[in-house]
C-alpha cells in the first residue's frame, strides 16, 4: 500500500513539474476556446499577448489560494457582517411598522463565515477531497438554524408592502403603511442604504461592470482559453477517461450530465465523480497551474487600472471600518 501511494505521488509531482515547465515556456500560440465561461473578455486583453507566470504553487488546496484582485475587496467575514448589518437594519425598520422579520443569528463569526463570498470558492470546480466524497458536486449544506427556516415561510401582504415598498396585488408603489411614511422602495432599499456605495458583500468595485467585477471576469475568461491552462484541461480530461468519464473537455461543465444535481442530496454514482474529479485535478496540477495563470492575467490590469483600484481600496477601508463601527454600536 505504501509502495502504490509513493508511486502515486511521484506520478503527482512529474504530472505538475511537466505544467509548470509549460507554463515556463510561456506560450504564444492561438488560444484554444473551452466554452468555460460566458464572461467578456475585453478586448486590450484579448489583443494583448499572454502575460508571463513567475510560478506555480505546489501542494496548496484551493481555499489557501488568494488571488491579486482580493487586495481590493472586503473579505468573506466583513462581507458576511456587512449583510448581516444589513439585515438587522431591515429588521428594525419592520418593526417601526409592527411587523416581524427572522432574526439571523449572532453576528458572523469564525474561519467559514462567509465564505459563500470567498472569490475562490469554487471558482474552477469542486477541488476539496473532503467535500467531494460527501457532497459530490452539491455545495456543501450545515443543518438549517431557526432563523434560517423562518427566512423561507413566505411573507405575508402586509409585510411584503412594507419589505418592498409596492402593493404585491398591484405593483404600484406604496409610500404610506397605517399612517406611517414608509421609505422610498421599502426597508429593504432602507437598509441597503446602510453601506450606499456597496453593491455587492464583496465590497466597493464588485458590482457587474464596476473594475474589480471587470477584471475578475476578464481574468477568468482570458486564463480559461489560455493554452497553457487548456492543456492542463486536456491532461485532466485523460485522467477522467482513465477513471471511465468520457467528460467535456471544460472541467467546469463535468457535473452537466449528473441527473441527480438538483436532488437534495447526490447519490453514490455523482460522490464517485466528484471524488474522481478532486484527484485528478491534483494529479494534473489544474487548480494551480489556472490559479498560477489568471493570476498572472489579473496582475497585468490591476496595473493597467492602479489609479481606479487605489480609489477602491480606499472606499473598501471605509466601508471595512463602518461595518465594524456597526458592529461594536
Amino acid at each position: 500500500m505504501a509502495a502504490a501511494s509513493s508511486r502515486a505521488g511521484i506520478a503527482a509531482a512529474a504530472l505538475l513539474a511537466t505544467s509548470i515547465s509549460v507554463l515556463a515556456g510561456c506560450a504564444n500560440g492561438a488560444n484554444t476556446t473551452t466554452g468555460t465561461t460566458s464572461a467578456h473578455v475585453t478586448e486590450s486583453t484579448a489583443a494583448a499577448p499572454p502575460p508571463t507566470v513567475a510560478a506555480v504553487p505546489t501542494d496548496v488546496p484551493a481555499s489557501a489560494l488568494h488571488l491579486p484582485i482580493e487586495a481590493y475587496m472586503l473579505t468573506p467575514l466583513q462581507g458576511a457582517r456587512l449583510g448581516w448589518e444589513q439585515d438587522r437594519a431591515l429588521r428594525a425598520c419592520m418593526a417601526r411598522f409592527g411587523l416581524d422579520y427572522p432574526d439571523a443569528g449572532p453576528p458572523p463569526s469564525g474561519p467559514d463565515a462567509g465564505q459563500e463570498f470567498a472569490v475562490m470558492n469554487r471558482r474552477y470546480g469542486v477541488s476539496a477531497p473532503s467535500a467531494a466524497a460527501v457532497w459530490g458536486y452539491h455545495l456543501a449544506r450545515s443543518a438549517p438554524s431557526p432563523a434560517s427556516s423562518r427566512v423561507l415561510a413566505p411573507l405575508t401582504d402586509a409585510q411584503s408592502t412594507v419589505f418592498g415598498g409596492t402593493d404585491p396585488r398591484t405593483g404600484k408603489p406604496v409610500t404610506r403603511f397605517h399612517g406611517k411614511p414608509l421609505p422610498a422602495g421599502g426597508c429593504s432599499a432602507e437598509s441597503a442604504d446602510l453601506f450606499p456605495d456597496v453593491a455587492s458583500p464583496q465590497g466597493p468595485g464588485t458590482a457587474p461592470g464596476q473594475t474589480v467585477a471587470t477584471i475578475k471576469s476578464d481574468s477568468f475568461a482570458a486564463s480559461a482559453a489560455d493554452p497553457r491552462v487548456t492543456r492542463v484541461f486536456a491532461a485532466w480530461n485523460s485522467c477522467m477517461r482513465g477513471h471511465g468519464y468520457h467528460l467535456p473537455a471544460d472541467p467546469l461543465k463535468a457535473p452537466a450530465g449528473l441527473r441527480t444535481l438538483h436532488d437534495a442530496r447526490p447519490d453514490r454514482a455523482e460522490i464517485a465523480q466528484a471524488v474522481a474529479d478532486v484527484a485528478c485535478k491534483q494529479r494534473t496540477g489544474l487548480v494551480q497551474v489556472w490559479f498560477a495563470v489568471e493570476s498572472a492575467y489579473q496582475v497585468r490590469d490591476i496595473a493597467r487600472h492602479r489609479a481606479d483600484l487605489e480609489k477602491v481600496k480606499r472606499e473598501r477601508d471605509a466601508t471595512a471600518a463602518a461595518v465594524q463601527a456597526h458592529l461594536a454600536g
